[in-house]
């Protein structure tokens, strides 16, 4: 070996040290607790909120919506999912809300509504009536005979995906409140109707 080449392996072992040693520097633990910063800071507002998007949150409905001068779609279906999002501040136990609580609620919900005609029960022009276990509906010259235990009325005034999000956001507070477990400062539903189309709710709730 020459002297040449006896220099470059030592660079090159130089160089591998080197390298070893800088990564064990990197991977040494952050001093904990970390030292004050030197300078003020301004408030700093943390915003939480947790999210269910679960595969399972999905009921199947019928449905009709109705438009101006009458008009209204055939009676369809559609395979809806649900997804929620909640904010606000962080409790004692350095949570928003219960995650299982609030998918629970949903569960019920979603479980209500699944393989059922909806129909709104605040309808401005849509009448309801229930006769011999049977839902007459009438709306327009349009008459439809549905079992009464497949329909569920809701008290919404047409069964838009929208309102959907709003009756099962409104729900949810209620829930909260009966278990008394209301921290958030929002609620916000989204209801999917298919791919690609979603209508979203956001309620504000007033924090007693």
């Amino acid at each position: 070996m020459t002297k040449t080449e006896g220099r470059k392996n030592d660079e090159v072992r130089m160089t591998n040290d080197s390298l070893q040693n800088v990564g064990k520097k990197q991977l040494s633990p952050i001093p904990y607790p970390l030292s004050p910063i030197p300078y003020p800071l301004s408030p700093i507002l943390s915003n939480y909120s947790i999210r269910i998007d679960s595969a399972d949150l999905i009921f199947s409905a019928a449905h009709f919506i109705t438009f101006d001068g009458g008009e209204c779609e055939p009676l369809h279906g559609h395979d809806y999912r649900v997804k929620a999002e909640l904010f606000g501040p962080t409790g004692a136990n350095e949570y928003v809300v219960d995650f299982v609580l609030v998918k629970e609620f949903l569960r019920k919900v979603v479980g209500e509504l699944d393989h059922r005609v909806l129909l709104p029960g605040e309808h401005g022009s849509i009448s309801l009536m229930l006769q011999g276990g049977e839902y007459i509906i009438t709306h327009a010259g349009r008459r439809w005979i549905l079992p009464e235990d497949n329909c569920r009325v809701l008290p919404i005034a047409n069964t838009t995906t929208e309102m959907f999000a709003r009756y099962i956001g409104r729900r949810l507070i209620d829930d909260l409140i009966q278990k008394n477990q209301l921290s958030v400062t929002q609620v916000c539903i989204e209801v999917g109707e298919c791919d690609g189309f979603a209508a979203v709710c956001r309620l504000e709730v007033a924090v007693k």
